[in-house]
């Protein structure tokens, strides 16, 4: 004879969050909740939470990894990839969806261990500042290191971190900066640059100088090239 709902009921609000949990604390992905302390300042992004297999995955405990605060992401994330990272911040800031997002992948390498994994990264704003700036993220991120056995794959990968990597520079740019730049990539002289922007030919100089510093190349063209691969299109 089966039991009356009156006798053994069953929420369906909470079955679905025990549902909801179990899948959760079970499912074979890395699940984080970071939150930025001070608003826009990525050195005090810290995680507050992580389900058990990422723990496992990683082979921290929650309250180690919590009062490592940004020195965990410092430790763990490949130092190029790590360069990346406050363009998640960057892109979700301001934007207009209701749950702006981040798609990326990074290299992860798990305590006591030499090699990087290749994660795959989904994360979404759960909370903002005022401004509108993230304040609290949930990342969900899957290990991809054994479909990256091609050159093209991990050529593709690379690439897709260098372009964020430049794409961050060009987001740092002051507007003169921005302006020099698009000059630039349309083949101006130090000297037409001048007059168009009506500012010295020593001060024309010395911007060409710093962009090409802060990007990291060698010369004008690879400066020019890289500004355009990462969004930039002269016109």
């Amino acid at each position: 004879m089966k039991e009356s709902n009156e006798s053994n009921p069953v929420n369906g609000a909470a079955f679905e969050s025990l549902f909801y949990k179990s899948i959760v604390m079970t499912l074979p992905v890395v699940l984080m909740v970071n939150e930025v302390v001070n608003q826009g300042d990525i050195a005090s992004l810290c995680n507050v939470w992580m389900n058990p297999f990422g723990l496992m995955f990683l082979g921290y405990g929650q309250q180690e990894i919590t009062g490592m605060r940004y020195g965990f992401f410092q430790q763990v994330i490949h130092p190029d990839d790590l360069e990346v990272l406050p363009v998640s911040l960057l892109v979700m800031n301001g934007v207009q969806e209701a749950e702006p997002v981040f798609v990326g992948m990074h290299r992860i390498r798990p305590k006591g261990q030499q090699q990087y994994h290749w994660l795959f990264c989904h994360c979404t704003v759960m909370d903002t500042f005022e401004d509108g700036s993230p304040r609290r993220l949930l990342s969900v991120a899957f290990e991809i290191t054994k479909i990256m056995h091609t050159e093209n794959q991990l050529f593709a990968a690379m690439r897709e971190i260098s372009r964020l990597k430049h794409g961050l520079c060009h987001c740092c740019l002051s507007k003169r900066e921005k302006e020099v730049l698009h000059l630039i990539i349309k083949g101006k002289t130090n000297r037409e640059i001048a007059d168009q922007l009506f500012i010295s030919l020593t001060t024309a100089r010395k911007h060409r100088t710093n962009l090409i510093h802060k990007f990291g190349v060698r010369n004008s063209a690879e400066l020019a090239a890289l500004a355009v691969e990462s969004g930039e299109d002269g016109d």
